[in-house]
């Protein structure tokens, strides 16, 4: 079989790095698990080398393992009918485990850096190497050979550049992983404060001992609160999709909103389709800070608030122009907790829908404004920690990525870079 070769030196760096296969670096190991009881563990493309337990919650190996492969601390495995879309690993446990007998196992020289390594396998840049030496007539299952898979040629960099580039590809996806727990903290507070918010209303929690409670029927809430239908907090109007066949009524400045553009933000700030002055003139325009509320198709209960002066939805999506009486951002919060009740009430069918008499009828619980503005002002400070921290997750997602690529690939070198702190952010 003819090498494969996943990129070729820059002249900067052809004095320093080395292209060769990867079977000068890795060697394969083939010992058998004979009476040993280790753990089963498994590869997948997301989670590299996984505890078979946690990643299927049960056993799904055979009762006899004594063929199985042992894996020790630090050695890679891939699964040869699964390495094409990117199926690579490394046993990053403290502990010693066992695959299947179809997997490879191998484990890596001292003049290659194993983080390096692991990153480098695990690259997207690796995927087409794998597919071109993968193979079969299945195409989800085609197989891999150790051999073939030792003919891929590499790019690397003396063993200080690896260390070097494995810590600051470390250093982004710590910052990534940080990042992601703050989102997960932030939205459990969220769920935490609505529960709250709307069963005790805008009080600390040493307060709520004082606050009266009534039983309605969506829990207990403040008995000063009351409950009011859908229909009486303002205008509800329903959508309508201008004529697709008009084309003058398209692509102008007005957004046209659709159930697939809600959820991403409390704002409606992006659309797929946009409306011209015709085509709004032809639709029911909605002002700034009007409520959406899906209650047509897969996707009823998502809610969502308009952010241009004007906007049309379509026929999917029913609109609340608030009253005076009501906040905007506080009735956003309350219909976002009643998505299994419009649920319910739209039924089994094959296209489920709320029907709009039903959906006027629907009852919340209101406080006084000043409530509803205060509990909208809180929940809504949070949802902007969430939205900062998605952006800033989503922009260390696209660093992560492009440093794997340039920096393996030697266009972009460690000393050119900032402070690893820096860079991580």
């Amino acid at each position: 079989m003819r090498p494969h070769f996943s990129t070729v030196p820059p002249e900067s760096i052809s004095d320093t790095w080395r292209l060769l296969p990867l079977g000068t670096l890795v060697d394969e190991f083939r010992e058998r698990a004979g009476s040993r009881d280790y753990e089963v563990m498994s590869c997948s493309k997301i989670h590299g080398i996984i505890l078979q337990s946690k990643k299927f919650k049960h056993r799904v190996a055979s009762k006899d393992t004594s063929r199985y492969k042992v894996v020790p601390p630090g050695t890679f495995v891939y699964d040869p009918m699964l390495l094409w879309d990117g199926s690579i690993g490394r046993n990053n446990y403290p502990f010693s485990g066992l695959v299947s007998p179809a997997y490879s196992v191998f484990q890596h020289s001292p003049e290659v850096d194993p983080e390096f390594l692991e990153l480098l396998l695990r690259s997207p840049q690796m995927i087409p190497q794998y597919r071109s030496i993968s193979q079969g007539t299945n195409t989800r299952r085609r197989k891999a050979h150790f051999m073939d898979f030792s003919s891929i040629q590499i790019l690397l960099p003396p063993l200080s550049e690896q260390r070097a580039i494995a810590g600051v590809i470390q250093a982004v996806h710590r910052s990534k992983k940080v990042t992601e727990q703050a989102i997960a903290a932030a939205w459990e507070l969220k769920r935490s404060l609505m529960r709250h918010l709307f069963t005790y209303g805008p009080v600390s929690i040493a307060q709520t001992n004082q606050v009266r409670l009534e039983h309605t029927e969506v829990g207990p809430a403040p008995e000063h609160w009351r409950l009011e239908e859908i229909g009486s907090l303002g205008e509800v109007i329903t959508g309508t999709t201008p004529s697709t066949k008009r084309t003058e009524y398209y692509g102008g400045p007005y957004m046209c909103i659709s159930p697939g553009d809600l959820g991403l933000s409390k704002y409606v700030t992006t659309t797929q389709k946009s409306l011209s002055q015709e085509g709004l003139a032809v639709s029911r325009a909605l002002p700034r800070n009007t409520v959406l509320v899906v209650c047509i198709g897969g996707t009823i209960g998502k809610v969502g608030i308009t952010s241009a002066e004007w906007s049309a939805t379509n026929q999917q999506i029913n609109a609340i122009v608030p009253n005076r009486e009501i906040d905007p951002h506080f009735l956003y919060y309350a219909l976002s907790r009643r998505t299994t009740d419009l649920l319910a009430m739209a039924g089994r069918a094959a296209i489920p829908i709320v029907n709009k008499s039903n959906f006027l009828r629907l009852r919340i619980p209101v406080p006084p404004l000043a409530e509803q503005q205060e509990i909208g002002r809180l929940l809504s400070v949070l949802d902007d920690k969430l939205e900062a921290d998605k952006a800033r997750a989503s922009a260390i997602d696209i660093l992560f990525g492009c440093l794997l690529h340039h920096l393996m690939t030697g266009k972009l070198r460690v000393h050119d870079l900032p402070e690893v702190a820096d860079v991580a952010g």
